[in-house]
């Protein structure tokens, strides 16, 4: 839609592909257990596993390198939180939502962020 803001996923989904197009290969993502949108969801068991990881330690961010094609990157996952209670009636209300029943500072998911490393 025009004239109205994007949601956070959408907003990241944008920026990191408006990146791209100017040339960054820097990319970034969010990723959750319970995604509204399928292609929110882990890519993979070490994505899924780094999730589990940030739920139980949030403040401990999971980092490593991964291989996507012929790239090594820098990978780091951050806790992404339900820092209000807009995301959580957003969540919990949504129709294709998984999970209805998160609380406020649980965490929804992660941030990803993807760094190559050549």
């Amino acid at each position: 839609k025009k004239n109205v803001l994007p949601l956070p996923a959408q907003f990241l989904i944008e920026a990191s592909e408006l990146a791209a197009k100017t040339g960054s290969k820097v990319r970034y993502r969010l990723i959750s257990l319970w995604p509204i949108n399928p292609k929110n969801a882990p890519d993979g068991p070490l994505e899924r596993q780094s999730l589990e990881a940030l739920r139980e330690h949030p403040e401990r961010s999971v980092m490593g390198t991964v291989k996507r094609g012929d790239t090594t990157y820098f990978q780091a996952i951050y806790a992404d939180r339900a820092v209000s209670k807009t995301c959580i009636a957003c969540h919990n209300g949504h129709r294709k939502s998984p999970k209805k029943d998160f609380t406020l500072h649980e965490v929804m998911g992660g941030l990803i962020i993807e760094i190559p490393l050549e």
